[in-house]
């Protein structure tokens, strides 16, 4: 590392620790996890409370994090600006580059300290339950799908594009799509149409999944390794009785039958030979509703209906892993926080990236929400400039950061999902080489335009 960079990332930790920064931050961030585990109150199981605090722990720990990594930020350059420190460097070799980049590792530091406190103490909350007074069968329910890492396969796609062409059409000729309709929202519509009906299974008829083995999947050879179908049921009703049904599991390896009743809704779990999972081999997964004449139809999520899970690791590994990429995910919060106050003043920059942070935050959601334009009681000529500007803005900025969000690390943990290490390479090279080169080259940018007398 350059010296002129080392010397300004030093300066800026030093800065935060004299300050009580960091010892402030950490407080609150494993203030917030205890409280957590005080307070949260879960399904009635183990399993649920436990995935509540880690879901919330690391959100708790990654917003205020973020909070005090933005104030950070906007203030590191824009505070040395007003109070003209800055121009004390005009007669060192000092670029533009190196003091945001110095800043930039700085800030990172302090909150790669804090954050790893955050993530020790989820470690240890997650071995202290694992070690509790709970009944035996809880404590294995959360060995196995909670503090575990697996492997997760996805069936094939079963809807072509044919398919959802096919439905379109068929929407449009009956009057339910408006001819003015936007092509996007029908598009949409039509598809998870046609996903709830490939979805619904009758009385006496099967449905059928197939799973491709990535080469990349190494099943354990101990006798610890374990493999489970994660079955996603969905009913409008609640209280439903039992439904019985056929599952048959079929590989090249060998076969396996249940017969079983569950109620149809929820998520089950059905134990699967683990030999059934071989790497490079096809899985057939088929379902029969076995039910009798008075059941109702069975519907399966049409997002995730079923998965194949396969043990790979332990928690901690994966847990590590999350923690990574939330700290890349930080790391540019910062970069926001530095680059605005290149360009504005403390207060000023604060405000602009705080309104950005929770634009950017709400824009998938705002996105959803906003599709509504596919019903003939939604007519897209009465829908306002205002309204149709707003929906695009939002859904620019939800494309934008449609990589960041690809992986979600606390949702993987309390899935019991591995996370690969190359998933988090990749994920932490896309972070720092894209969104935080283009945030430097603004922030060095903005810096050499204020003529503060630093060498070119």
């Amino acid at each position: 590392m350059n010296n002129g960079i080392a010397a300004i990332a030093v300066l800026t930790f030093r800065g935060a620790w004299r300050s009580r920064l960091t010892h402030c931050v950490a407080a609150l961030a494993c203030s917030s996890i205890l409280a957590l585990v005080l307070t949260a109150r879960g399904d009635g199981t183990l399993s649920g409370l436990l995935k509540l605090v880690i879901e919330y722990s690391l959100k708790a720990a990654f917003w205020i994090l973020a909070v005090s990594g933005l104030w950070a930020g906007c203030g590191a350059v824009s505070e040395d600006i007003r109070r003209r420190h800055i121009q004390l460097l005009a007669v060192k070799p000092l670029r533009p580059s190196e003091l945001w980049l110095g800043r930039w590792i700085g800030i990172s530091a302090v909150m790669a300290l804090t954050l790893a406190v955050c993530g020790v103490l989820v470690g240890a909350i997650a071995s202290a339950a694992m070690n509790s007074s709970a009944a035996p069968a809880e404590r294995k329910h959360l060995g196995e799908h909670v503090l575990n890492a697996r492997w997760r396969l996805l069936p094939s796609e079963r809807v072509t594009r044919q398919d959802v062409e096919k439905r379109l059409a068929d929407l449009k000729a009956d009057g339910t799509i408006s001819d003015r309709a936007s092509a996007e929202d029908a598009w949409r519509y039509a598809l998870q149409r046609v996903k709830w009906e490939r979805s619904t299974v009758q009385r006496g008829e099967s449905i059928e999944w197939t799973f491709r083995v990535p080469q990349s999947v190494r099943v354990p050879q101990s006798g610890n390794a374990k493999a489970w179908a994660r079955i996603r049921l969905y009913s409008p009703l609640r209280d439903r009785r039992e439904t019985a049904m056929e599952w048959t599991f079929a590989a090249p390896s060998g076969n396996a039958g249940y017969s079983l009743s569950i109620p149809p809704d929820g998520v089950h779990y059905l134990d699967i030979p683990p030999s059934l999972v071989k790497p490079g081999a096809t899985l057939l997964v088929r379902f029969r509703h076995a039910g009798e004449a008075e059941d109702a139809p069975v519907m399966f999520d049409p997002d995730a209906p079923i998965e194949i899970l396969v043990t790979r690791s332990g928690f901690a590994g994966n847990l590590a892993r999350a923690v990574l990429i939330i700290f890349c995910w930080l790391s540019i919060v910062a970069a926001v926080g530095l680059t605005a106050g290149t360009a504005f003043s403390m207060p000023v920059a604060l405000f602009v990236t705080v309104c950005v942070f929770i634009i950017a935050s709400g824009s998938a959601f705002f996105t959803e929400a906003s599709v509504v334009n596919y019903a003939k009681v939604h007519d897209p000529e009465k829908i306002s400039a205002y309204a149709r500007a707003a929906s695009w803005l939002l859904g620019k900025i939800s494309l934008l950061l449609e990589p960041l969000a690809r992986l979600d690390p606390a949702q993987c943990l309390i899935d019991g999902v591995y996370i690969p290490w190359s998933a988090t390479f990749t994920t932490c090279a896309l972070i720092l080489g894209t969104y935080a080169a283009l945030l430097f080259a603004a922030g060095v940018f903005l810096l050499k335009r204020k003529e503060l007398a630093l060498p070119e």
